[in-house]
């Protein structure tokens, strides 16, 4: 009876390990990327909260940090002919906290951005692509990750452009703008669980000239470290030695039995 009672502990033990949240360190990289233009990315790490067992198809919930991925005026160049007038991008941006669950037979929730990302227009003077363009426009990122939309006028006086920005939750599934789509997943290593969600992000503008349009996607990694085994080895070995012991007092009470 003490056998079968301690082995059931045992197997409830392991089920509620499963069930609840685990902590386990990430690395990742959070990019934006024009269609047709640079890619601008930022680099994080931290501690998540992950739900489900160590192989990253089980994983039914994540929860990443706020501030774990963060730019401070990060400039690249863009020299594509074809993303004309843009000449370069700059991106002073930091993730809120997120929340990713599975649903509905995909992954995926809300993790807005804050800040901005400036496309610095026409041609440069100086070498950094930004410090000398001579006309500006900032996108305004507090709507990407997240089911919302917001339109504002920017630029200065007469010159003031409205913009309205179209943000969605992240997906492992697939995100569209119209025709274009990036798909996301999960993957496992043997030491890493990967997590890949996207988001689409579609600006567009009104001016006397005619609209302009932009489609964007927001790519965002997640490389999970997985338990080693010698820990999974150290728990089983545990276990057996509770089993021993519990067998072990099982046979000292058969051979000297009490009563009442």
């Amino acid at each position: 009876m003490r056998k079968s009672l301690l082995a059931l502990a045992v197997s409830s033990s392991l089920v509620g390990v499963q069930a609840h949240a685990m902590a386990r360190s990430f690395t990742g990289d959070l990019q934006i990327r024009f269609t047709g233009a640079q890619t601008i990315s930022m680099s994080g790490s931290g501690v998540a909260d992950v739900n489900g067992s160590s192989g990253g198809g089980a994983i039914t919930a994540l929860a990443l940090p706020a501030g774990a991925f963060a730019a401070d005026h990060l400039t690249v160049p863009v020299t594509d002919p074809t993303a004309f007038p843009i000449r370069g991008l700059q991106l002073t941006a930091a993730n809120e906290a997120g929340s990713f669950a599975r649903s509905a037979g995909s992954f995926g929730g809300p993790m807005p951005l804050v800040g901005g990302l400036k496309l610095c227009l026409f041609l440069a003077t100086t070498p950094s692509p930004c410090s000398g363009a001579p006309a500006n426009l900032t996108i305004p990122l507090t709507v990407v990750g997240h089911s919302a939309a917001r339109t504002l006028m920017t630029g200065p006086g007469v010159n003031a452009v409205q913009l309205t920005v179209f943000g969605a939750p992240w997906t492992t599934g697939t995100a569209a703008i119209g025709t274009l789509t990036e798909m996301g997943g999960i993957s496992s290593l043997p030491n890493t669980s990967v997590v890949n969600l996207v988001t689409p992000i579609f600006v567009s503008t009104n001016q006397a000239s005619g609209q302009l349009t932009w489609k964007l996607f927001g790519n965002l990694s997640i490389g999970l470290a997985v338990p080693e085994p010698g820990t999974l080895a150290l728990l089983g070995g545990g276990i057996a030695v509770l089993l021993a012991h519990g067998r072990s007092r099982a046979r000292r009470s058969r051979r000297h039995p009490t009563f009442d």
